[in-house]
């Protein structure tokens, strides 16, 4: 009877030690490049995936890289970027340190760099080094690109888990003219009220239902995507004729004083306060410059 017991736990030890060295080697083995371009995250908080045969053309524009891996980076004079041009197949831009440009293929949401040269700067910034390696020459790179609004968001992933993460805002979508919906959480039954958003000169006009008004539009991601959706209106003035609906006027002129951010879907804009409510939602209209 002993000597069966310990047949026994000699088994049970050495299954338990098979299982061990099992987990070991999962632990120990690097992760395999097994990139699936068909993967696509239906849910992000970047917003609504990007379909993959769109992505060539998706990518073009500049993008400021915001985050590496865990980095994130915060604006200084030196924010890497990255500049795609489709119709060349190329690509130029910046690690933060060094200036760096190769070509580049997209199919079935892979990108694959090749010919990429950098200059050669000794570098401090981890994230600069991290940048260089991921964009190597024929390194496969998962590729998903999401819309939120004007807002993009790229995010490029190597076989092995490092990410860059940058961005871009498309600003020319608040171009044109609006005619207001709602202020607050009250319908406005009248087109009477809109805005007329120029966004090349940084300029607003409209009318208030009775009034004019003129003044500046600050748009921070035009200047740095890394603030992105940010709006601000500034310098208004109104001329002063007698309006039967002045309470609607003001509450009008104050939505619009209080706009912190916005966000545009489907030609529907909404205004938003430095707490994030819904100040002001309007419509576009078929004006546009």
């Amino acid at each position: 009877m002993m000597k069966k017991s310990i047949y026994i736990i000699i088994a049970i030890a050495t299954l338990l030690g098979a299982m061990s060295c099992s987990v070991l080697n999962i632990k120990r083995n690097p992760p395999k490049s097994s990139l699936k371009g068909n993967e696509i995250t239906k849910e992000s908080p970047y917003g609504s995936d990007i379909a993959q045969a769109n992505l060539p053309s998706a990518i073009a524009g500049t993008w400021t890289i915001f985050q590496v891996d865990s980095i994130s980076l915060v604006e200084n004079d030196d924010l890497p970027y990255l500049t795609f041009n489709p119709d060349k197949s190329a690509f130029y831009g910046t690690n933060g340190c060094n200036i760096i440009n190769g070509a580049y293929q997209i199919q079935n949401g892979i990108m694959t760099p090749t010919q990429v040269l950098t200059t050669m700067r000794a570098c401090n910034e981890e994230y600069s080094q991290i940048i260089t390696l991921i964009l190597s020459t024929n390194n496969p790179l998962g590729l998903k690109i999401y819309r939120s609004g004007s807002d993009y968001t790229a995010i490029i992933t190597s076989a092995f888990g490092s990410k860059i993460l940058m961005r871009r805002n498309d600003c020319s979508t608040l171009a044109g003219q609006w005619v207001v919906e709602k202020i607050g959480h009250d319908n406005v039954n009248t087109d009477e009220l809109n805005i007329f958003i120029n966004t090349d000169e940084g300029k607003v006009h409209g009318n208030t239902g009775c009034n004019f008004f003129n003044g500046a539009v600050n748009l921070t991601p035009c200047v740095n995507p890394i603030e992105h959706n940010q709006i601000s209106f500034t310098k208004m003035g109104v001329t002063r004729m007698t309006c039967p609906e002045l309470e609607r006027e003001t509450r009008m002129l104050v939505a619009l004083e209080q706009t912190a951010s916005y966000s545009v879907y489907d030609d529907v804009l909404t205004l938003y306060n430095a707490a994030e409510t819904p100040v002001m939602v309007l419509k576009r209209v078929d004006v546009k410059l």
